[in-house]
């Protein structure tokens, strides 16, 4: 509203003060003109002096939101409401001559408000735009660092057994073990009849390569009745570079009747057979002043891994 809406304070007269203020009752009802003006003026469009005649003017609503105008094809803004106004206002008078002021008149009874102009209808809506093309992608991020190790799964069934590999190259052999107890030699001759001073081999085993306990026995039989001396003499042979490692056995002398169907136990003995192979051999000689034996000898060869012959 302008300053022409309003009577001066100054007018002499109070009956044209009672009209501008029906006149204000007026515009306030029928939503002026000049303050949908205003609203426009805050839209940014220019509309016409408040002092113009407009009945009616088309303009767009929104609650709690400045009023705009429609564009040019009579369409809104999304969200508002295209709505026409309709009032009317006529020409401002012409100021008279200021008078003397006078007495302040009884303000007059309230008028009531106009109806409201009837809401016009809203404008078609245009046609959607097109969809602009999609911008190019952007260059990729740097890579995130390692996150934390999760918790372990649960194990999952075994699975079926798988075939069998091929089998590897054998290994290379393995050093040989020490020497235990055995094999062992056995020869037992046969029964040599012996007359004074006759020496006879009575049993030989062949030995290999290593070392052996020996032990000899001899079988006398038919042996002289009378009570002379006999004389038993035996021992164990091996030649060179094969050796004897503990002396030969003690000779055994006795009466005949001691020597008479009788087994001697000559003493063991130890052997190192350093050769390939060698024959190692019971050797016996036998004197006595009356007939002669018949001696049968016994040779067991033992191999150990080692012996000490002290």
């Amino acid at each position: 509203m302008t300053r022409e809406d309003l009577p001066s304070r100054t007018s002499p007269s109070a009956p044209m003060l009672q009209g501008a203020r029906r006149a204000g009752r007026r515009t306030r009802a029928a939503l002026l003109v000049p303050g949908v003006a205003a609203g426009l003026l805050l839209a940014g469009v220019v509309v016409a002096d408040a002092a113009t005649s407009t009945s009616a003017l088309s303009v767009c609503l929104k609650r709690g939101a400045p009023m705009v105008a429609p564009t040019t094809a009579g369409s809104c803004p999304s969200g508002y409401t295209l709505t026409r106004v309709v009032g009317a206002r006529g020409p401002a008078g012409a100021t008279g001559a200021s008078g003397a002021a006078g007495a302040t008149g009884a303000r007059g009874p309230t008028g009531s408000d106009g109806a409201t102009g009837a809401t016009g209808t809203t404008g078609a809506t245009g046609p959607t735009g097109a969809t602009g093309a999609t911008g190019a992608a952007g260059d990729a991020g740097p890579l995130g660092g390692t996150g934390p190790e999760g918790p372990a799964g649960p194990q999952g069934d075994v699975g079926p057994q798988g075939d069998v590999g091929p089998r590897g190259p054998a290994g290379v052999d393995g050093a040989d073990g020490a020497d235990g107890t055995g094999p062992a030699w056995l020869d037992t001759g046969e029964a040599t009849v012996y007359t004074a001073s006759d020496t006879h081999t009575l049993a030989t085993v062949t030995l290999p390569s290593g070392t052996y306990v020996v032990t000899g026995h001899v079988f006398t039989s038919n042996g002289a009745g009378i009570q002379t001396v006999s004389v038993l003499t035996c021992t164990y042979d091996v030649a060179p570079p094969n050796t004897l490692n503990s002396p030969q056995p003690p000779t055994v002398k006795d009466p005949e009747a001691s020597l008479r169907d009788d087994v001697i136990a000559l003493t063991p003995a130890v052997v190192s057979i350093t050769a390939a192979s060698a024959p190692l051999a019971l050797s016996c000689a036998s004197t006595n002043y009356g007939s002669g034996f018949t001696l049968t000898g016994t040779l067991l060869a033992t191999r150990v891994s080692a012996a000490t012959a002290t």
